[in-house]
């Protein structure tokens, strides 16, 4: 979090938006109000820290976590939290064979993710010779996810100004190989390596959805969107991986997160400490500025809760125009409040997160529920067994058809875009690939 010292020595008072880093923290819990169906609650804040506190309470990691780091850095991936004092980081030998294979690794996994028949290939030398020489180390680390405790990171919020995270980049790194081997051994026909792989990653995101950081929320988001695109391409994979996909509400947990962002946007540290180095310009605002950036955060907080609640009454936000809740937002910011339009942006790309999640399950839990039908009865039902009606995007219907040559497929009747979404956009259709046909 930026103080109010720092943003005035780096930016000036008017031009201060580096308490948009403010935006990066926050709680993952449900509400700390009343009812879960109750929009009206996110306009409620905490209390005060101790109530964030009792519902999370400060405790280091695991042993869990810890042998995950240490197997990590056997596949040359270092998941250690930066401000952790372990050495649990990988060789430099190992480090170096890994970011050597790291980008042919990731394109291999999103060339399978991004593929509209669910058919899978072999990945090019770069990445098959990693996987392949690290196979005994995934192995291993999948072995040890499979047994006690899941993996649990540090959590100390007594100070939310030195708040830690686990090693957010590192971990994205170790999904993705984790996945990446999921794609290479279905391609190999070992079924259960490839679901084993894919359990291993989903008991390793357990880590991250739980917590009460918002970025922590969105990488999370990001790895189950990965997970829900690999389970379309393992005809193994049970059925009732469309009930695990929807445990965690991520919905919910992102509006938690950003009503306590607000609350924090109003118990922002703001120390009265001046230094003799300091200009007279930083010395002057720190004295009259303090009380007018607090009003704005105060301000900003106020309009931020409103929007939350607009949030929580319209979930689906497949195909809506957030430039047009976003400038909602921003309209009720007044003259005066210079910081409030810097750190309220961006709240309707965070959700939209969350909506292009929802679409994504959708599709995999009815690729499930017809290869689940397909084994049970030993063809291809004739129709949708579910209700063809689109949740995630209202108005919208799945289409399943048959063509000819016995191919099955299943896609929206519409074409959506998520403007402004990073990562690899998993496609809204699915075809069945020639060994998965009668």
């Amino acid at each position: 979090m930026v103080t109010l010292h720092e943003a005035l020595t780096r930016s000036g008072l008017v031009r201060a938006t580096a308490f948009a880093a403010v935006a990066l923290m926050a709680t993952s819990a449900p509400s700390f109000a009343a009812k879960a169906d109750d929009p009206e609650r996110w306009a409620t804040y905490p209390a005060s820290l101790d109530e964030i506190l009792l519902r999370y309470p400060s405790s280091d990691a695991n042993q869990t976590a810890i042998d995950v780091e240490r197997l990590a850095a056997d596949i040359g991936i270092d998941v250690v939290p930066k401000a952790a004092e372990r050495k649990l980081r990988p060789s430099a030998d190992a480090a170096a064979a890994y970011e050597k294979s790291r980008l042919a690794v990731s394109d291999y996994l999103n060339e399978q993710l991004t593929r509209v028949d669910s058919g899978v290939s072999a990945p090019l030398p770069g990445a098959a010779g990693f996987l392949l020489e690290r196979r005994d180390a995934i192995e291993a680390l999948c072995a040890r996810l499979e047994h006690g405790d899941p993996p649990r990171w540090e959590r100390h919020l007594e100070s939310l100004n030195a708040m830690r995270i686990p090693n957010l980049l590192g971990l994205m790194n170790l999904h993705r190989a984790l996945l990446a081997d999921a794609f290479l051994r279905q391609s190999q026909g070992d079924d259960q390596g490839a679901l084993r792989d894919i359990e291993a990653s989903w008991t390793l995101n357990t880590a991250l959805r739980d917590e009460p950081v918002v970025i922590d929320q969105l990488i999370a988001i990001a790895i189950a969107r990965l997970q829900a695109g690999t389970l379309r391409h393992v005809p193994a994979a049970p059925a009732g991986w469309r009930d695990r996909l929807r445990e965690h509400d991520y919905h919910d947990s992102l509006l938690a997160a950003l009503q306590v962002q607000g609350w924090m946007w109003m118990h922002a540290d703001m120390p009265h400490t001046l230094s003799l180095d300091d200009s007279v310009f930083t010395r002057l605002g720190l004295v009259v500025g303090e009380p007018y950036l607090r009003a704005c955060m105060e301000n900003t907080a106020e309009i931020w809760s409103r929007q939350l609640v607009r949030l929580a009454r319209s979930r689906a936000l497949c195909g809506v125009a957030t430039e047009s809740l976003e400038a909602e937002t921003l309209a009720e910011i007044p003259w005066w409040n210079r910081f409030g339009g810097d750190v309220v942006k961006n709240l309707p790309g965070a959700m939209l997160r969350s909506a292009r999640f929802d679409l994504d399950v959708e599709l995999t839990a009815r690729v499930l529920e017809l290869r689940a039908a397909k084994r049970d009865a030993g063809s291809w039902p004739a129709a949708l067994m579910a209700e063809a009606e689109s949740e995630a995007c209202p108005g919208a219907r799945w289409i399943y058809e048959i063509a000819p040559g016995n191919e099955r497929s299943i896609a929206l009747d519409r074409d959506v875009t998520w403007p402004g979404q990073v990562g690899a956009i998993l496609p809204n259709r699915y075809v069945t690939s020639r060994r998965d046909r009668e």
